[in-house]
């Protein structure tokens, strides 16, 4: 199962590629903003576990009940779910493993570029998503869900466009997050299953995503349809905004097979790939993704060492 946050083209879930593989993929669609995070006291007030919020990570742990009760039909494991995200994706990825309610609904995880610890991205205390909330309400001009609830969606969200709307965010809702994750995984209580993890060079330089356009809104849109996904998925040929060299097929092949591996065995080994060590609390290998693909000691462990020892306020959590 592949998360993403953008507009979902129709190889982004890497339909051709895992086809090829003998995989089933499956790409879901979820609540985003105000209509995928807004907590609020008084939608707190509504539900038994006392909390709001979330709604997107339970759209797609809703997805993974799904899968599990009928990916037989076509032709999967229920047994075997894998799920993979990029970028925000792969903080989805993080929650899921976090949260209880996903216990036991897959088997083993991909996570691209994000994590919901040790980062700037962090869930916020209940007490300060239901804050937002009540921001939104005051930029809204409506003193109470009702009123909220008698709004469009299409007003909603250009209400969510307007200058001093809050930017939402996943919260420690007492059920989908009992606990900060960052608590949740330091106390071994996140799923335990098989990680693939590792980031993306100059993810966020622009030119990553316009190489040699001006930076328009125009080409941005034009370009983000298209681009994400494809070195992982197979999908360069469908993207002609690039000149795409014998070495991007290069590295592209190469991750195909580390995924496709991954999927169906939990481990990326196998043939026509180098050997990629996996990881452990006393060496932290990664493997180099390029026209040379290499594994090699993570040049940074020492640093990510004294990152994590840092106190939570400073890199993870409020206590």
């Amino acid at each position: 199962m592949f998360f993403a946050n953008i507009r979902i083209s129709l190889d982004i879930g890497g339909k051709k590629l895992f086809s090829r593989k003998g995989i089933v993929s499956v790409t879901i669609n979820y609540r985003l903003g105000v209509f995928g995070f807004m907590a609020h006291p008084e939608l707190s007030a509504e539900n038994s576990y006392k909390g709001s919020g979330n709604y997107a990570l339970m759209d797609q742990n809703v997805a993974l009940k799904w899968v599990q009760e009928n990916i037989k039909a076509f032709g999967g494991d229920p047994s075997r779910v894998t799920i993979a995200g990029e970028s925000c994706g792969s903080r989805s990825v993080c929650a899921q493993m976090a949260s209880p309610l996903s216990k036991g609904l897959f088997s083993a995880a991909i996570g691209e570029s994000g994590a919901l610890m040790n980062s700037t991205i962090v869930p916020l205390s209940l007490k300060d998503a239901e804050k937002l909330g009540l921001q939104f309400a005051e930029v809204a001009k409506k003193k109470s869900i009702k009123e909220l609830r008698a709004l469009t969606a299409q007003e909603l969200l250009e209400i969510s466009g307007l200058p001093n709307t809050p930017y939402f965010a996943p919260n420690v809702d007492n059920n989908f997050f009992p606990d900060f994750p960052s608590k949740i995984f330091e106390r071994g209580e996140q799923a335990k299953v098989p990680l693939l993890a590792g980031w993306n060079s100059e993810e966020m330089n622009y030119r990553f995503i316009f190489g040699q356009n001006v930076p328009t809104v125009e080409n941005y849109n034009k370009i983000l349809e298209n681009l994400y996904g494809e070195y992982a998925l197979g999908n360069l040929p469908t993207n002609r905004v690039y000149d795409w060299q014998p070495e991007d097929f290069m590295v592209s092949t190469v991750m195909q097979e580390f995924f496709a591996n991954f999927i169906k065995t939990h481990n990326p080994n196998g043939l026509g790939v180098p050997e990629w060590p996996a990881a452990n609390e006393n060496i932290n290998v990664q493997m180099h993704i390029d026209v040379e693909s290499e594994a090699e000691i993570d040049p940074n462990s020492e640093r990510y060492k004294w990152l994590n020892q840092l106190p939570a306020k400073y890199v993870s959590a409020p206590e």
